[in-house]
């Protein structure tokens, strides 16, 4: 009975109207949310298909617009505040147009005025006058003098280690135990007792120092720098946990107590100093004193730049002489010009607030004009002068090569007497006989395969008259050998004469020879040319096929080029469209955070794993941080490069400056690997091994300090990851694929961060 009544139940639960019309309901939301999707898929696959062709463009626009659009956001706020400055000031559009270059000036020496009474200007004044005195036959001299420093520290640890030296250092140090154990402790000179056991310290040193080979005379002078510092006090002894027995032991209180936690502010303020430190040797930092460097050494070796700090000086006198004057031009003009002129100046220098008004409108569009025109000119000024340059060193490194391999050295002398022995003469009768019966060699095993192999009859014969023909040519030049050695003394006596000559010759003889030779090989010249027209109708699809690749190969290279010129219209359109259309946030961005879903609260919590702002910041910053870093190293390596290649007077400076930067941006090889050219030039032309030493150190100097300050800046990867990334997208996408394949590898750091900072909320 209760079993019938449970089923009873169910039956009316199932059947009920209100369930059906849910699960109705239901099934009816499903299959439209399933046609919508299918709907938006063929949506997105149609616009695939349509944009297919400018897929490629449209991301470069995107990816360059990144790295464009801080400076257009820079750009409009500087017009921005400009244009507000005058209007606070209420000074005409045209005046403040036509002192802008006034203005910058006066900027420009009011900064360097800043700087040069501060600790950077003594800073780089010191720097300068180091690089004008610092030439290259100075920094050689130095090298120079470095190198006899390290012979006679050689020669000293050699005299120290000598066998003799031995049972004298052993009879000194007896000596100086037994002096030191004779006086009494405490009257003994402790200052004078350790100048007497500096000679045991050298010998010591000197006796470590021997068994590292070539480089005892480094390990020497570190030990003893190290040890000297020691001693000076400059290193301290002591232990971290002990304490430091120095001023702040003596700082008391009023009631004679000290204060117990003295050292504890001390120890915080040294380590925030030294996190200080770190933080300030930066990319940027480096980036900054290498361009500063560059700067200074080209003013250095130029002294036509320092005529700028005239300029500053005479533009500050002249806006001096016009405050003086202006004030009594005044009245002069308000006597001389009539009032209506007045006015109407007036009306033109002040009527300009509405295209004030206007410009304030369109300040997006300026800056975005004013960024693609820099863009624009900055290519092709790259472009013409990456190209003069490259054509010049090229030249010179040719002409270098040549130097090197005109001087004759050692190496070059060793192979030409090695191979000298085994070279023989020839003149040029027996050369064109080798090439005669090479020659005749290779058409008589290849000229039957010319013919179509079915008529042999045919084969023999084209080969009997192409061996003929052969040997009657070469018939022809012995005979014209013998014939111009026997008729040299009649060519002699007939030089100084040849119009005489030439009136006087025979010109029927000439013909009627030339007659004779045609008709000698006339049959000859036909059977051949008959030969190779039959073998040119047999092979007619092949010639028609060769004609045809060519054909579509200059077909294919015109449309190459003018899907280039597409392709370039479109990304210029498309990065001009962007950066017009970006406000205060980057156009692509701004859509990624309005598709985001939104913070549940008002204010937004801001540690929400969906906070838009959080997600489009790491976006902007993963996709900017790859470009920003790779300029940052090829800027850094390419001025560094410039740098030390300009301090020693190396003659290809572009070049490697370029390959460095290069290297840097795309790190397939070390960026010092440059430094070849230059060794090169220093050690084989030059003849200065210790400068091209020196040069490759400097060189390979930046890898301990400035690529991980460099790396540091990316955060979530590493270097060799990005390296993996870089070259896996350049296997994949060939070359832009070594921009492409760390940006994948960033915005794949993004979603595992985002997703990370989800799951612990």
């Amino acid at each position: 009975m209760s079993a019938a009544m449970a089923e009873s139940g169910l039956v009316r639960q199932l059947t009920s109207t209100s369930d059906q019309k849910t699960a109705l309901q239901f099934a009816f939301y499903n299959a439209v949310i399933f046609v919508l999707t299918g709907i938006c898929l063929l949506g997105v696959y149609a616009v695939y298909r349509m944009l297919y062709m400018f897929l490629t463009p449209l991301m470069w626009a995107i990816l360059v617009g990144t790295i464009l659009f801080p400076l257009k956001r820079r750009i409009t706020s500087g017009m921005n505040g400009w244009l507000t400055k005058l209007d606070d000031e209420d000074t005409p559009l045209i005046i403040g147009i036509l002192l802008l270059p006034y203005n910058a000036l006066t900027c420009v020496a009011d900064l360097l005025l800043y700087y040069a009474v501060r600790r950077e200007g003594v800073m780089v004044m010191c720097t300068y006058l180091l690089l004008k005195v610092l030439g290259y036959g100075t920094f050689v001299y130095c090298i120079g003098c470095l190198g006899e420093i390290y012979h006679c520290i050689d020669s000293f640890i050699i005299f120290f280690i000598k066998k003799w030296m031995l049972p004298i250092m052993v009879f000194y140090l007896a000596a100086y135990a037994g002096w030191i154990y004779v006086q009494d402790k405490e009257k003994i000179n402790k200052k004078f007792a350790r100048v007497l056991s500096i000679p045991v310290w050298i010998f010591m040193l000197s006796f470590i120092a021997s068994f590292c080979g070539p480089l005892r005379v480094i390990v020497f002078v570190t030990m003893s720098a190290f040890l000297g510092l020691i001693a000076a006090g400059v290193i301290s002894a002591e232990e971290e946990g002990e304490p430091v027995q120095s001023s702040e032991v003596r700082v008391e209180t009023p009631g004679g107590a000290s204060d117990g936690d003295s050292g504890r502010p001390h120890e915080l303020s040294t380590s925030e100093s030294v996190s200080s430190l770190g933080k300030a040797l930066t990319g940027d930092f480096y980036i900054q004193a290498i361009f500063g460097l560059c700067v200074l050494l080209f003013a250095a070796r130029h002294d036509a730049v320092m005529a700028v700090n005239a300029q500053a000086g005479i533009s500050s006198l002249a806006c001096s002489a016009w405050q003086m004057i202006s004030a009594k031009a005044d009245r002069f003009v308000h006597v001389t010009v009539a009032g209506s002129l007045r006015k109407f100046v007036k009306l033109l220098f002040t009527s300009d607030k509405l295209l004030m008004s206007k410009l304030h409108a369109s300040l997006d569009v300026l800056s975005s004009v004013a960024v693609m025109a820099v863009l624009a000119f900055g290519l092709l000024f790259t472009l013409l002068f990456v190209g003069f340059q490259l054509h010049c060193e090229a030249l010179h490194l040719a002409k270098l090569g040549s130097n090197v391999l005109a001087a004759q050295p050692d190496w070059l002398g060793f192979a030409r007497n090695y191979t000298e022995d085994q070279l023989s003469q020839h003149d040029i009768d027996d050369y064109v006989e080798q090439a005669y019966r090479k020659g005749r060699l290779w058409l008589a095993d290849n000229i039957r395969s010319w013919v179509d192999p079915k008529d042999p009859e045919r084969a023999e014969q084209v080969e009997a008259q192409v061996m003929q023909l052969i040997d009657n040519v070469y018939k022809m030049w012995e005979e014209r050998d013998s014939q111009k050695a026997e008729s040299e003394t009649t060519h002699a006596i007939a030089k100084g004469n040849w119009l005489s000559q030439l009136k006087s010759a025979e010109l029927g003889a000439l013909k009627r020879e030339l007659t004779e030779v045609l008709q000698q090989n006339i049959d000859t010249v036909l059977n051949v040319a008959r030969s190779v027209w039959s073998v040119v109708l047999m092979n007619v699809s092949l010639f028609g096929s060769f004609f045809i690749s060519a054909a579509g190969v200059i077909i294919g290279f015109g449309l190459d080029i003018v899907n280039f010129l597409i392709e370039m219209i479109v990304f210029l359109t498309a990065v001009y469209y962007l950066l017009a259309s970006s406000g205060e946030q980057w156009l692509p961005v701004k859509w990624i955070s309005e598709a985001l879903p939104k913070a549940s609260n008002a204010g937004g919590d801001a540690d929400s794993a969906f906070n838009v702002k959080h997600i489009s910041a790491a976006i902007e910053n993963s996709i900017s941080g790859v470009f920003v870093l790779s300029a940052k190293m090829a800027v850094f390596y390419g001025l560094y490069t410039y740098f030390v290649h300009t301090l020693f007077d190396l003659n290809i400076v572009f070049l490697p400056s370029m390959l460095a930067a290069l290297f840097a941006a795309i790190p397939v090889m070390a960026p010092y690997l440059v430094c070849a050219i230059g060794i090169f030039e220093l050690y084989l032309v030059r003849g200065e091994t210790a400068a091209a030493i020196v040069f490759f150190m400097l060189s390979a100097a930046p890898m301990a300090f400035a690529d991980a300050a460099f790396y540091r800046q990316l955060r979530g990867s590493h270097p060799y990851v990005t390296g993996l990334a870089i070259i896996g997208g350049m296997y994949w996408l060939g070359l832009q694929g070594a921009i492409i394949g760390p940006i994948i590898l960033c915005l794949l750091l993004v979603l595992f961060q985002v997703y990370a900072k989800f799951a612990n909320a």
